[in-house]
């Protein structure tokens, strides 16, 4: 049943990918046939007019019209098309609620490695200690997906187009490796790879080369210019880069206190995930059917756990709350069988579906102080009816000694 939800969402909007995708490339048509048409209607969008018949033409007029005549005629531009960025914001806020389905879904906290968790619970995803290198690389490169959506890529320079792709590539990388650390092929990975495909390849395309002569008298800066105003040339010369770069941003990022490998140690300084490298400490099994039991899972200067127990045969942290919680119900059962009966069904029927979701250990300890006032009520009943009261609650959830238990064989 954990599954449901993230089922159901995989199946609402992955087969919708391609819809979006076809979304996209049809209004780009449809745009560009509209400049096409506008064009058309209006020529001056293109080429001067000369005077009408009957007008005179001034000396400077003349003097200018000469001078257009003999200069070449540069190559028409046109009109920038509208970018459908709706369906980017679209895909991110989609892409944000998959993310919280699978957080919930695979039962994920932010705790790293080296804390003991409860139950299924797993560790963080990315190592606490590499948060500023992993976000600020996932945040470059998410800026330069939504600045290269805006912008057409005529209005910047071919060096500008290569460093964007560079990062868009980049951000497809970090991408595929958080889902091969999920371990989940989600979603958000299909949407984001193949609209920044799609963006990349609309902006080659829409590229004009600079006609104008220009010539350098350096043969490299020569050379330089004409490779970057090939925008098939693009591509392959962003995966150059790519490395470059990413050592620039790490230099500065270690002047922050980062390491140079807190993007190799931000996935492998975990565990429970793909490329984990470290051991975890085992889990402590919390029955999450009894509040009392929660919260005993809470922070350690506020419950106060005293020693492991064992309860229908697993343990569980035990602390003086549990104890005597579960000694009071014990002289219930044993006084009143007929109303433990009655409250054992109603807070099995009713408790139980607000206690499984208390995971969060702040939780833990507000039900705690929460439970406070009964303990003590507990507590006082336990002395009223019974003779030896510490010693009922010193004795619970200890593992009972077997009938065939010969000490002379132990010792």
């Amino acid at each position: 049943m954990k599954i449901l939800p993230y089922g159901l969402t995989v199946a609402l909007f992955v087969p919708n990918i391609f819809v979006i995708i076809y979304g996209i490339g049809r209004w780009s048509s449809i745009q560009f046939k509209e400049a096409e048409e506008e064009a058309l209607k209006d020529p001056d969008l293109f080429e001067e007019r000369g005077p009408k018949k009957g007008e005179e033409i001034s000396e400077d007029d003349a003097f200018l019209t000469k001078e257009k005549q003999e200069s070449p005629s540069p190559k028409p531009v046109k009109k920038k098309k509208q970018q459908p960025t709706i369906v980017l914001w679209f895909g991110l806020f989609g892409c944000f609620l998959e993310a919280i389905f699978i957080f919930v879904v695979k039962d994920m906290t932010f705790y790293d490695w080296s804390e003991s968790l409860i139950n299924s619970q797993k560790h963080a995803l990315i190592w606490s200690g590499a948060y500023p290198t992993f976000f600020t690389l996932a945040a470059l490169t998410l800026l330069v997906l939504i600045i290269y959506s805006y912008r057409d890529a005529n209005s910047l320079s071919p060096l500008a187009n290569v460093f964007c792709i560079s990062g868009i590539l980049g951000g497809v990388v970090l991408l595929l490796v958080f889902d091969n650390q999920l371990q989940v092929a989600s979603f958000h990975t299909f949407f984001l790879l193949i609209y920044s495909i799609h963006l990349l390849w609309v902006r080659i395309r829409e590229w004009q080369e600079d006609r104008t002569e220009i010539s350098y008298e350096n043969r490299l800066l020569q050379w330089l210019h004409q490779l970057l105003n090939k925008s098939r040339n693009w591509p392959w010369l962003a995966v150059l880069i790519a490395l470059p770069t990413l050592a620039l941003v790490v230099l500065v990022l270690m002047l922050f206190g980062q390491q140079p490998d807190s993007m190799i140690k931000a996935w492998t300084n975990t565990a429970d995930w793909a490329f984990s490298q470290k051991i975890p400490p085992q889990n402590l099994i919390i029955d999450e059917h009894y509040l009392c039991t929660v919260a005993a899972g809470g922070h350690e200067n506020v419950v106060k756990p005293q020693r492991m127990g064992i309860r229908h045969g697993h343990p569980v942290v035990v602390n003086r709350q549990l104890c005597i919680a579960n000694a009071f119900e014990q002289v219930l059962e044993e006084k009143t069988p007929r109303f433990h009966r009655f409250l054992r069904r109603n807070y099995d029927h009713y408790g139980y579906p607000f206690a499984k979701h208390i995971k969060k250990k702040w939780a833990m300890d507000v039900i705690y102080y929460l439970m406070k006032p009964l303990e003590w009520i507990f507590l006082l009943v336990l002395y009223l009816v019974d003779r030896k009261p510490e010693n009922r609650i010193a004795m619970q959830y200890i593992k009972p000694i077997p009938e065939d238990f010969d000490p002379r064989k132990v010792s």
